[in-house]
């Protein structure tokens, strides 16, 4: 759902990353969306931008070593998130 690219800007990186550098950024991506994923309890839309700004956000935190501040920071968007996945699989069953 984060390209590269995506990740690169909202991070502010303005330096070219090596190759190691870039596959800790693809596996700090993959941690964010797989973090975000989770709380969601469904499978994230491509189109949602509210779960994608929450993957970035968490992103920041994962890559700044602090992802419990994330939750904490985060929780109630966290639960909202959680709640409208919640509330569009119910209404769809």
């Amino acid at each position: 759902m984060i390209n590269l690219d995506e990740a690169i800007l909202s991070l502010n990186i303005t330096w070219e990353l090596d190759p190691a550098e870039t596959k800790r950024l693809d596996r700090d991506i993959k941690s964010a969306e797989a973090y975000v994923a989770d709380f969601a309890g469904y499978p994230i839309k491509e189109t949602d931008t509210v779960a994608k700004q929450l993957m970035l956000d968490c992103l920041r935190y994962i890559r700044n070593d602090v992802i419990a501040e994330f939750q904490k920071n985060y929780s109630e968007d966290l639960i909202m998130l959680r709640n409208k996945y919640r509330v569009e699989n119910e209404l769809s069953d």
